[in-house]
């Protein structure tokens, strides 16, 4: 009995500390895109199209996930009486003004209807039109009251933008 709880007691202890200690960080561990605070600080993400109405607010802090790092993201959500060209329209104007570059269109989700999108290093603007047939099955409620809904937010990117345009 005695070598039991010697055995235990050491077993105890083992797994304590392989618990509560921090592993050491190797190349896998390292986020390699910025924190939401520098998405967050980004001028890019304060545009808004003109007569538009937030609808709500998107952002997360990047994870780690069986696939690798996701970036962090920030943006937001608006419905506007602007047709969906007029919003493309101001987007692009107003990032390449900021120093962005056009990029490939970005992969829609479920939901979405159009998307294009901008880079700057390590940072991409993405511009997504909803689809006004699944509104209420993304979590659009109002959004029949809009011509358009859109989606403007930023995330890391460690891909290179493109060098011709």
């Amino acid at each position: 009995m005695s070598r039991f709880v010697v055995l235990w007691s050491v077993f105890a202890v083992v797994s304590l500390v392989a618990c509560t200690s921090r592993s050491l960080p190797g190349p896998s561990s390292t986020d390699p895109y910025p924190p939401l605070g520098v998405l967050r600080a980004e001028a890019a993400v304060d545009l808004i199209a003109p007569d538009s109405t937030l609808i709500r607010t998107v952002g997360a802090e990047g994870f780690m996930n069986i696939t690798g790092w996701q970036s962090a993201f920030y943006g937001h959500v608006y419905g506007t009486h602007t047709l969906n060209d007029e919003v493309f329209a101001y987007y692009d104007r107003e990032l390449v003004s900021l120093g962005w570059k056009p990029d490939q269109k970005p992969i829609l989700s479920s939901g979405e209807l159009h998307g294009w999108g901008w880079c700057k290093p390590q940072l991409y603007f993405r511009l997504a039109i909803f689809d006004r047939e699944q509104y209420a099955r993304v979590g659009i409620p109002d959004g029949d009251k809009y011509w358009t809904v859109y989606d403007a937010r930023l995330q890391g990117t460690t891909d290179p933008c493109p060098s011709l345009r």
